[in-house]
């Protein structure tokens, strides 16, 4: 695949792209997409000219290699990104032309919703909308060139998925144990269900706990948390003696 941006004898082409989605508890996913392609001899010096343009945006390098996979694979349709990072690599010798890669590194809100279940435990449910791969006339598909990977929040068990995930072979749908997910190039991503349930430790409670008080009364939780901290202390002393 070879296409043409314009400029006489330049030509790029994308061999791989690998996006990974970091999904956090607050329904948060962190992005880090990385396109891998080819430059051709001619094109090398128009592309490290680009590299060192701090103006260029993803559309814009979505227009100098010519191909749109070169863009956001997940994109919330109301809010969009956030915090993009653009970092395209240095050109490598690849026998009679050069490799590179570009990186996107963004934050996607909204890619989950939860309830809660039981005590510490938490159902989530993947939102489809958020994904942005590219479109055929049956809907969404993972291109053949491309792996997708989800990683899932510590404790993490699977309710259901659809479609099957080529890694792992096989999921334990009974154990808080399944880190990441992956499906690799050409599957049908229209109809994509992820749905899994994370069980919550102790501590965590406890630290998601204050992390609430704390936004709610600000600097006055410390003063809380002494306080009790100092009355423990005077318990203690007083009931030693």
């Amino acid at each position: 695949m070879v296409l043409a941006t314009g400029i006489a004898h330049a030509s790029y082409a994308v061999q791989s792209v690998n996006t990974t989605v970091t999904i956090s508890t607050n329904n948060t996913g962190h992005v880090i997409q990385i396109v891998e392609f080819m430059v051709s001899n001619q094109s090398a010096n128009q592309y490290s000219t680009a590299r060192v343009a701090l103006n260029l945006t993803v559309s814009a390098w979505e227009s100098l290699i010519g191909s749109q996979q070169v863009n956001y694979d997940l994109i919330n349709p109301h809010s969009g990104v956030k915090n993009l990072k653009l970092l395209p690599g240095a050109l490598t010798v690849n026998g009679n032309h050069y490799v590179a890669d570009i990186i996107l590194n963004y934050y996607v809100n909204n890619v989950t919703s939860y309830k809660e279940i039981a005590p510490r435990t938490f159902y989530y449910s993947f939102n489809p909308d958020v994904l942005n791969f590219q479109s055929s006339q049956s809907g969404v598909n993972l291109p053949s060139d491309a792996r997708f990977n989800i990683v899932l929040p510590g404790g993490s068990k699977i309710i259901s998925v659809y479609p099957v995930p080529d890694y792992p072979s096989v999921i334990n749908y009974t154990a808080h144990n399944t880190s990441m997910i992956s499906w690799d190039a050409g599957e049908p991503l229209s109809k994509f269900q992820l749905n899994f349930e994370v069980k919550e430790s102790l501590s965590a409670e406890v630290i998601n706990f204050f992390g609430k008080v704390y936004s709610e009364l600000g600097l006055l939780t410390y003063v809380i948390v002494g306080g009790l901290i100092i009355a423990f202390i005077v318990y203690t002393y007083y009931k030693v003696r």
